[in-house]
């Protein structure tokens, strides 16, 4: 609830600044205003058509952009447009392609958020195996909260209000 208003308020005074021209920080604040416009749908929180909008918009700012390690992050807020607008599938499909993208760009971390997400929105009868090898992972990079981390990393991707 109070990310979304600070980064759409960092992402409004980097774009009067010279930072804007740093094309790695506008691509990350264009993915932290997305994501956090995504966490607050899935809470049920603010107008969802202006949040959608705001999302989409900032996943074709990032592909116009054209870097490839970037795309994945285009794809998460796609994957996090089509679960608001009940397309499972999309957006099931948006995540196994941003995860073969994260990996591909040795984004591990991503990688395995963005699976998670995708085990778990899925119909997989091994979810239960897959869930418990991503644990393995995260336990191997000594990370005591996953859950928290994958919230940051790919917010607004957990089913819930719309």
């Amino acid at each position: 609830e109070h990310a979304h208003p600070l980064a759409k308020e960092l992402l409004r005074r980097v774009e009067c600044s010279l930072l804007w021209r740093s094309q790695v920080l506008r691509l990350n604040l264009l993915y932290v205003r997305g994501g956090a416009a995504l966490a607050m749908l899935e809470q049920g929180l603010g107008e969802r058509a202006v949040l959608l909008r705001e999302v989409t918009r900032d996943a074709r700012a990032i592909e116009r952009e054209r870097v490839p390690w970037m795309q994945p992050f285009a794809r998460v807020l796609r994957a996090g447009i089509a679960l608001r607008d009940g397309d499972t599938r999309a957006a099931l499909y948006e995540l196994d392609v941003a995860f073969r993208q994260y990996e591909a760009h040795d984004l591990n971390a991503y990688a395995w958020a963005t699976q998670d997400r995708a085990i778990r929105l899925g119909q997989d009868p091994m979810a239960v195996a897959h869930l418990a090898r991503l644990a393995q992972k995260w336990k191997a990079e000594r990370v005591c909260a996953p859950a928290s981390i994958m919230r940051l990393l790919v917010p607004g991707l957990l089913r819930g209000p719309s």
